[in-house]
């Protein structure tokens, strides 16, 4: 088959392969090799593919008898770079391939080219520019980090890889754990904030290490400074803390009085508006609440624990509750429950039936078991139970 393999010259360079890939050499018609007639197959769907604009059609044919699930070029382009190179250097028209990909051998028609008009220099000179400086400067960047490490394997210190390089050593304030400034100490900047937890996983006498900045535009090379253990703080940073403490624990005593008095006033008859009035001091207005426990949920939120406490009283009831990080206490008073009516087939009704009846069934079942037990006169012979659960689970 001299002439064959004339003709499949081309394809054996797009395949990456020789002539002996499908040949026996010295024995060109010999079909000894089961590749040859996969060749053979394909060559004669790309004959078919030339003369049939169907090529979808085709391809998909071909897969098919191959073996292979149905696919698109542009899939083929992105699991088989030599795929995609094939197709693009193929004319309008015209069939690539065979091509070998990880799927398979693939042939691709080239139905259209969508061609983009190419720009004047003039006009990309700003893209291209700013493209090479991009890279320029990545890479010098990459050099002096890569400078600054060998210093660091070296053994040289903060000030020393400093001083290399035109910088200065800067300090930064006192900082906890957490990242938060301790005392009167500056809020850190982002950067510092990001090395924090590095900081404090290094030995204090450690050697400096190196860092990128989140963007990947910067390095940082850092070290711990000076490390204070912890302490209790002076009586004079803390005496503004307790004073305020001691305000507030003062006030609540006052507070949970006065909740009292309202509270009563309302058991007694009074509107709450009317007994907060008995407190004698400026308060907030009464807040008239109409809700659902739909409306509360619905928002996915927190409810409110006064809120929470209302769906849990009874109709014309008033309890007394602590309001939020012990500020004061709130009175709930509840006028009247409403309850719509039940349409057929309310959703969240068959919703809690189904979950009941799981429930129910459930205690069902281990009430008969137990009925049968007693009727029968079971008796239960727990050493034998737990010598064949030591058996079963190899504890012996």
């Amino acid at each position: 088959m001299p002439v064959s393999i004339d003709g499949l010259g081309s394809g054996t360079r797009s395949l990456g392969v020789t002539c002996t890939h499908c040949h026996v050499p010295g024995e060109w018609d010999s079909d000894e090799k089961g590749a040859k007639d996969t060749a053979r197959a394909m060559s004669e769907y790309q004959a078919v593919l030339a003369q049939d604009h169907t090529t979808v059609e085709a391809a998909r044919s071909l897969f098919l008898r191959q073996g292979y699930e149905e696919t698109t070029i542009d899939a083929i382009a992105s699991e088989a770079g030599v795929a995609a190179q094939t197709v693009y250097a193929a004319a309008q028209g015209t069939v690539a391939g065979p091509v070998r990909g990880p799927l398979g051998w693939y042939l691709m028609r080239v139905d259209s080219v969508t061609r983009t008009a190419e720009r004047p220099l003039s006009a990309v000179r700003g893209e291209i520019a700013a493209l090479l400086n991009d890279r320029k400067q990545t890479q010098a960047l990459a050099e002096r980090a890569g400078a600054a490490e060998e210093q660091l394997n070296d053994g040289a210190n903060l000030a020393e890889i400093a001083r290399s390089f035109g910088a200065q050593v800067q300090t930064s304030g006192e900082l906890l754990a957490n990242g938060q400034p301790f005392g009167n100490s500056p809020v850190p900047s982002p950067l510092v904030a990001r090395l924090v937890p590095a900081v404090f996983a290094m030995d204090p006498d450690g050697d400096p290490q190196i860092a990128a900045s989140s963007d990947g535009k910067s390095y940082a090379v850092f070290a711990p400074g000076r490390v204070t253990p912890s302490a209790p703080p002076p009586f004079a940073a803390m005496k503004p803390v307790l004073e305020r403490d001691y305000r507030l624990q003062e006030g609540a005593k006052l507070a949970s009085k006065a909740a009292d008095r309202v509270l009563a006033a309302i058991q007694k008859g009074q509107s709450p508006a009317d007994a907060m009035k008995l407190v004698g001091k400026p308060l907030p207005p009464v807040d008239q609440v109409n809700t659902t426990r739909q409306a509360l949920t619905a928002s996915g939120n927190p409810v409110p624990p006064a809120l929470g406490l209302m769906f849990q009283m009874a109709k014309g009831t008033t309890k007394k509750m602590e309001g939020p990080r012990n500020l004061g206490f709130i009175i709930v008073d509840l006028d009247a429950i409403e309850t719509r009516p039940i349409a057929k087939g309310e959703p969240l009704v068959l919703a809690t039936q189904r979950q009941l009846g799981q429930v129910i069934g459930g205690e069902m079942g281990e009430q008969l078991t137990r009925a049968i037990a007693v009727h029968v006169g079971v008796k239960r012979n727990d050493a034998a139970i737990k010598a064949v659960t030591d058996q079963m689970t190899g504890n012996r």
